[in-house]
């Protein structure tokens, strides 16, 4: 796809169809805010235990970008999904280890976003 505006229920209809089967318990929403903010994010909802993924339309352009960015945040859904991460504004547990002040780990260093870009990275390169 080249790099082109679409109209808006175009962009949902084809981020619909690269984001393909997702589980139940997971929620996808579109945005279309300034190109300058976030791209994507995934949160639990401790309450209810779902997980919603949400996406900036304005954000992005490209097929394979998209499909990386779709990969990143499918990863963060099945690590929510699976009990293996579960994220509070005061700490973070991933795979058995609490992270107090999260926040302030770099984002690249995040043992959770480390697995995530390697996801994104396997959806970007193919391989």
């Amino acid at each position: 796809m080249k790099k082109k505006q679409m109209k808006k229920k175009q962009k949902i209809k084809w981020a619909k169809a690269l984001i393909g089967e997702i589980p139940n318990r997971v929620s996808v929403s579109f945005v279309f805010e300034s190109p300058l903010k976030i791209l994507a994010d995934c949160r639990l909802d401790l309450d209810t235990q779902k997980v919603e993924m949400r996406f900036n339309l304005n954000a992005v352009e490209i097929e394979r970008e998209f499909l990386s960015v779709v990969a990143h945040e499918k990863c963060h859904a099945q690590q929510f999904l699976s009990g293996r991460l579960v994220m509070t504004n005061e700490f973070c547990i991933f795979d058995g280890i609490r992270y107090n002040n999260w926040k302030e780990i770099p984002h690249h260093i995040q043992p959770w976003e480390i697995e995530a870009i390697e996801a994104e990275e396997k959806a970007y390169y193919g391989f």
